[in-house]
């Protein structure tokens, strides 16, 4: 995945290490990212494993569903 993507991942990773975490009943998440990020990881909805790679949005459901993205979720 994307560099810009990886401290997010890391930080879901720490918010499921430390609290139970069921992703069925979670309604939203709220990521704060820097404007350029925001250019960078611009696809909101990926089609593709290309755009997913540049997906915040699939970087954490990706991660709250499966544990930290790999090449297995972008193929």
């Amino acid at each position: 995945l994307c560099f810009y993507t990886h401290r997010v991942i890391d930080g879901t990773v720490d918010l499921i290490r430390d609290h139970t975490v069921d992703p069925g009943e979670i309604e939203h998440v709220t990521v704060a990212i820097s404007p350029r990020n925001a250019t960078i990881l611009r696809y909101h909805a990926p089609r593709t494993g290309l755009e997913a790679k540049f997906s915040i949005e699939f970087a954490v459901a990706a991660t709250l569903i499966d544990g930290p993205p790999g090449l297995r979720h972008l193929t």
